[in-house]
């Protein structure tokens, strides 16, 4: 990954969820941790069987409604189901968070705890994540390349300096980045950053203490996922916003870690994770990141975003040339999976083919992937090569899309449609 990033952020093997008796599973690793936990810890993911009646929200026309009446929803559901399992967190003394937008409940240490809490009514399942040390180590340089010019290839493929003539370049549309973090001071992105001004409150989250107080990327995969979407000069949307979370490093992209992440990006809250607000969500979330499994949590996540009116782009994976190699993400009709080609318009070997493991056609579409240039997390510019470089190519070009017919903004299946 270090080298030329020709794969996408590797996804972990997570048990599914779902089975009729509760169970504890034998724990995975992880490189999650959330603002409480420390390296080394244990975490333990409780799904509870409860999911929030959406039906209709796609019927509030006002962005900052519809989303406050999502939250409010999943919120009401997670209240309801989840009290009895808090309060054993609580009198054990085990720190957990409350993720909301799935229904489920993450607590660290106490393996004890696990047993008692699966026996709960309403729960379906108990497993362990395994929390590595390290997570607070600095992240590591990349090798220096070359300044970006006119950009790559990839820019002209898409037609993008032809939009940027017409005034079409993602203005007053905003993209979530969920990946490894984003430099924020990077001269290509400095300017797109939503927190520009110095306020990191609804811009900025991450789980690790030691990041929570400004952008910064723990690996570089986000940086330079960021500077294809909305880098000055090397990206597709220029003028559109970007605000990031961790969920990855270079170890993996963990369940409790993008489920939290995608919980941020529906209700942005402050660095110290207060005062969530929905209405400052973005209109497109970016993962460049695959998953092996189609779980639960992330199925309810990725149907509570669409609900609010959010469009998800997903990398389809690095596993080609192969058949039925596709990874499961988004839920529902209102995320776009996305394939990579090359400067000759022809599929790159590594690009996933479908359909994916949950039966779905994948990719949706295909975009540049191959040798494109793009942004480093310490300021200067590399080439890379991945599905994961070839997607926020794609949400740069949604963001024209909606800025070009605003009315298209809270209607994720039509824009799917469209591209």
């Amino acid at each position: 990954m270090r080298a030329r990033w020709l794969v996408a952020v590797p996804a972990l093997l997570l048990v599914a969820c779902g089975q009729s008796t509760p169970t504890i599973d034998s724990g995975v690793r992880t490189d999650y941790s959330s603002a409480t936990l420390a390296p080394g810890d244990d975490l333990f993911v409780v799904q509870f069987d409860a999911e929030a009646d959406l039906a209709g929200v796609e019927d509030i026309k006002d962005w900052d409604e519809r989303g406050r009446e999502v939250v409010r929803r999943l919120q009401e559901t997670a209240n309801a189901s989840q009290g009895p399992a808090i309060a054993a967190a609580t009198a054990a003394n085990a720190r957990f968070v409350s993720l909301w937008i799935s229904n489920t409940l993450v607590f660290a240490g106490h393996p004890e705890l696990g047993p008692e809490l699966a026996a709960l009514p309403g729960v379906t399942k108990v497993w362990q994540e395994a929390v590595p040390t390290g997570l607070d180590d600095p992240p590591f340089e990349s090798p220096p390349f070359p300044e970006p010019g006119d950009g790559g290839w990839e820019v002209a493929a898409l037609g993008v300096p032809e939009l940027q003539k017409q005034g079409l370049d993602g203005s007053g549309i905003t993209i979530g980045i969920i990946d490894t973090g984003v430099s924020s001071t990077h001269e290509s992105l400095s300017s797109g950053y939503r927190g520009r001004d110095g306020n990191h409150d609804y811009n900025w989250f991450s789980p690790l203490r030691a990041f929570k107080d400004e952008p910064v990327d723990i690996a570089g995969h986000g940086t330079a996922v960021a500077g294809l979407a909305v880098g000055d000069v090397i990206g597709v949307a220029t003028g559109a916003d970007w605000i990031a979370s961790i969920a990855c490093s270079e170890g993996g992209c963990p369940l409790s870690g993008v489920v939290h992440s995608m919980q941020w990006m529906l209700a942005p809250t402050t660095v110290d994770q207060t005062d969530p607000k929905p209405e400052l969500r973005p209109e497109i979330i970016n993962s460049s990141w695959v998953r092996s499994q189609d779980d639960e949590p992330m199925k309810r996540a990725s149907r509570a975003l669409a609900a609010s009116g959010i469009l998800q782009v997903y990398a389809a994976g690095n596993d080609g040339p192969g058949c039925e190699t596709a990874s499961p993400a988004g839920e529902g009709d209102s995320f776009v999976s996305v394939g990579s080609v090359n400067q000759d318009m022809q599929l790159s070997d590594f690009s996933s083919r479908g359909p994916a493991n949950d039966g779905r056609v994948a990719p949706d579409v295909v975009a540049p992937g191959e040798r494109v240039v793009t942004a480093t997390m310490d300021g200067i510019y590399q080439e890379i090569s991945g599905t994961s470089f070839a997607a926020p190519l794609v949400a740069g070009v949604a963001a024209i899309v909606l800025q070009a017919n605003p009315d298209l903004i809270g209607e994720p299946d039509d824009v799917t449609k469209i591209l």
